[in-house]
This record gives structure tokens, C-alpha cells and sequence, in this order.
């Protein structure tokens, strides 16, 4: 203590630095999983059999079906998981499996799973479970299904229609969508023009968005709107495609 009464505290210096944990990916071996190939596969089993008659499987699916009415469709032609993680150790990736299974066997969908971190007997468990697995991540693939969500959010917020599929304009970016995602190798050009549109689309969408919310926020008694000011000065403003 010194003589004005403050105590004076030292922290002892750590001689090594502390241990994490983690293992990075690319110093993980395929062959360091902990247990064996049966084992995962028998748990994996066990897994599916709790997730096929649980409320939860139950509830997604009415969800899930509720969704895909009101695309306009019933059917769900492939699923692919990203980043589902290690089967054999995680629980929580092998009841993510479990469910990745039942989602297959309702939907009678071509499924694929995509994580860099695998082992090897991961990888011959999913080939037995008749799922492929994606060596390589289409980064553009994810981009367009990232557009296509914002646009349906967007499109849901200003549509009058109370069903999102008797909306015209779903259909036909729907439409355009399973289009363009057939022959998007062969369509290279056409495929970026697409998603330029749509991207350009989701853009007005989210500005006119913002610019109704601060124009209710900001706007008091009194105070012409842009039309009316406008108007009163002659001048044209841009056409409202709707």
C-alpha cells in the first residue's frame, strides 16, 4: 500500500500462451475422427428413428408446406446443406443429419451436403445414406438463392395480394428463376443479366422501403410531400412502374 491509500496490483506474466483448443482445417487429418464407422452409423440410425415421429419433424413439415403453397408448388426438387459439420461427433450435426434425412425421404429430393472439414469415414457414411456430397462451394449459387429470399421478403411487404402465388410478378421472377437456374452453365451472359436485374430490382424495393419509413417518421402537419412539392413547381418526377 502506498502512503495515499491506493494499493498498488502486479498481474503475473503468463510464460505460454493458453491453449484454444481448435484445430485449424487444414492441419485436420480425415483419419482423426474418435470413433468408428459403426458407431456413427448406428447413432445416426438411432437419431433418424427419435427424429421420424417427433412434433418437431411434424411442425416443420406443415411449415414447410405452407411455404412451398405459397410458392405456387408442392414439390421440392433437390435440398443442399452447408456447413453441416462432423456427423460423427457432433450431436448436433447428426440430429441435423437426421433431419436432413427425413426432409429427403418426404420430398423424394436429390440431397447434397458441403463442409471442407469431413472425415473420411464421414464421407463413406454419407455415400452409404445416398446423399452427395459438393467438393466445391458455388459461391454464385448461394448469391442468387440470397436475391431470390430478399426479393420474395420485399415483394411480400408491398404486395396487396393476400396469397404471395396470385402475385403476377412472384410467377414470373419464380419462373425466371427455375429458368435460369437450368441452364445457367450454358447461359453464362444471359444468368448475370438476370441476377443484375434482380439485384437492380431488390435495390428499388428496399429504397422505396426506407423512403416511406422516414418519410412517415420526419413529416409533420404541414408539410407538403415530394408529389405535392412537386407538383406545385412543375416538375416531373420519375414514373412509378406500379
Amino acid at each position: 500500500m502506498t502512503d495515499d491509500g491506493f494499493i498498488l496490483v502486479k498481474t503475473k506474466k503468463r510464460n505460454k500462451r493458453a491453449c484454444t483448443g481448435r484445430v485449424s482445417a487444414h492441419l485436420q487429418k480425415e483419419t482423426d475422427c474418435s470413433v468408428t464407422k459403426a458407431i456413427a452409423l448406428r447413432k445416426i440410425l438411432q437419431a433418424s428413428e427419435e427424429i421420424s415421429v417427433s412434433k418437431f419433424l411434424s411442425g416443420i413439415l406443415a411449415t414447410l408446406d405452407r411455404a412451398l403453397n405459397q410458392l405456387g408448388t408442392t414439390t421440392v426438387e433437390e435440398i443442399v446443406c452447408y456447413g453441416l459439420g462432423h456427423i460423427a461427433e457432433c450431436v448436433g450435426a447428426r440430429y441435423q443429419l437426421s433431419l436432413l434425412l427425413s426432409l429427403k425421404k418426404h420430398f423424394s429430393a436429390s440431397t447434397s451436403v458441403y463442409d471442407p472439414r469431413f472425415y473420411s469415414i464421414e464421407i463413406d457414411i454419407l455415400k452409404q445414406l445416398a446423399i452427395g456430397r459438393l467438393k466445391v462451394l458455388d459461391m454464385s449459387q448461394v448469391e442468387v438463392l440470397r436475391t431470390l429470399r430478399h426479393l420474395i421478403s420485399e415483394i411480400r411487404y408491398v404486395s396487396s395480394d393476400k396469397k404471395l402465388q396470385d402475385s403476377l410478378l412472384m410467377r414470373y421472377i419464380l419462373s425466371q428463376f427455375r429458368k435460369y437456374k437450368e441452364t445457367d452453365q450454358q447461359l453464362c451472359k444471359a444468368r448475370e443479366e438476370m441476377k443484375f436485374m434482380a439485384q437492380s430490382y431488390l435495390c428499388y424495393l428496399q429504397s422505396q422501403k426506407r423512403y416511406e419509413e422516414i418519410h412517415n417518421h420526419y413529416h409533420a402537419k404541414g408539410e407538403r410531400s415530394v408529389t405535392e412539392t412537386a407538383n406545385m413547381l412543375g416538375f416531373k418526377l420519375p414514373h412509378d412502374p406500379k
